[in-house]
């Protein structure tokens, strides 16, 4: 797959991952509840293969209460649309909320794996998968 890009809904901050998504998540944590949808679609991706191609988001860290892991949210200071998540310091994952993708159509031809979290074990639907890889 070539680069994916996307941004934010008033053009001010626009990003790009050079790869394919290492997988797809549908996390319905409560801080992605609290948003008002019945969960976030997110590419993850490794932050090496993630930048941020103009402008400059704003960051927002928070700590996870369940388990003490650290977030950093990414969003545009002018419209506020939330555009990546960074987990914690040790972990090389950006995920990107998918809504904020130029064409997010494009990640139905990529090879990864979306994960309802409600399930420990893929569904039928997920083709050569018996188990998960650790969050």
């Amino acid at each position: 797959m070539a680069s994916l890009e996307g941004g934010c809904s008033c053009g001010d901050v626009r990003y790009a991952a050079n790869s394919d998504p290492v997988r797809v998540i549908v996390c319905v944590c409560r801080a992605c509840l609290s948003t008002g949808l019945n969960g976030i679609v997110q590419p993850l991706f490794e932050r090496d293969t993630f930048r941020v191609t103009f402008g400059r988001p704003t960051r927002y860290t928070r700590c996870e209460p369940d388990n003490g892991d650290t977030v950093a949210v990414s969003f545009c200071p002018t419209c506020g649309t939330k555009l990546f998540l960074e987990y914690g310091e040790a972990d090389r994952m950006i995920g990107i909320f998918a809504d904020t993708l130029d064409d997010a159509h494009r990640l139905e031809d990529a090879h990864c794996d979306a994960r309802d979290v409600f399930f420990d074990v893929p569904r039928a639907a997920t083709p050569g998968r018996t188990s998960w890889p650790p969050l």
